[in-house]
């Protein structure tokens, strides 16, 4: 059965828009949504909200089950809960496994193991060969920094996972690999997803609802 996971609302500020574009939904356990729209109608700046990186106007709440706001629990708690997966990754300079086990260095994260195994289980997945961890991170491709990106973030575990056109710099196969991990993640626990995608066809592939922003209010309606 499912139950409510994030709520939110909330009015966002859009360059060249007034007046702000209001955003109403809520993610469920188990939830996948593809949130769909024209090109600067505010789709990653609603991620940025939901995730805590921008200011806004109004609210937005997790349920763990008791609800609690955003405003009420530090960012870094935040975060780690509702976790924002971006367009362009930063990597720092080093190698893969460095990049990998970057979070581990920060005190949230203290009470948690990285699970190298885990890691090698993933990257095959993607057809990715055990020496792809001594990579150098400024030898990657687009497309390979993202598959990074995703695994840093998925291996913390967070309840919700805000997905910025993730198969975007990826090949097919490697699409279609992402698209199938999230399919697993999301049925495992108690977890929601949301995915901007410009690729109607992703939502079908995910069997996901979709969510569309247009001039006016998000539009939550449409499945």
């Amino acid at each position: 059965m499912k139950s409510k996971l994030l709520d939110f609302c909330l009015q966002l500020s859009i360059p060249q828009k007034n007046p702000p574009q209001a955003a109403q939904g809520m993610l469920c356990t188990h939830d996948k949504v593809v949130l769909m729209g024209e090109s600067g109608s505010g789709k990653s700046l609603l991620l940025s909200a939901l995730a805590g990186q921008i200011a806004y106007q109004g609210w937005v709440k997790l349920h763990l089950p008791h609800g609690i706001e955003q405003a009420d629990m530090p960012p870094y708690l935040w975060r780690d809960k509702v976790a924002l997966l971006t367009q362009n990754p930063l990597m720092l300079d080093g190698t893969v496994l460095d990049n990998l086990q970057l979070p581990y260095r920060f005190a949230q994260h203290k009470d948690k193991t990285f699970d190298l195994h885990w890691q090698q289980m993933q990257l095959a997945k993607f057809h990715k060969e055990p020496d792809f961890l001594q990579r150098q991170s400024h030898s990657l491709s687009g497309g390979e920094r993202q598959i990074v990106h995703f695994l840093r973030t998925l291996q913390l575990d967070p309840v919700v996972l805000l997905l910025d056109e993730p198969t975007a710099a990826l090949d097919k196969s490697s699409a279609a690999v992402l698209i199938d991990c999230i399919n697993h993640w999301t049925a495992e626990k108690d977890r929601a997803v949301l995915w901007v995608s410009h690729q109607p066809d992703e939502s079908d592939k995910l069997a996901a609802s979709c969510w569309y922003m247009r001039a006016g209010p998000l539009d939550t309606r449409v499945r």
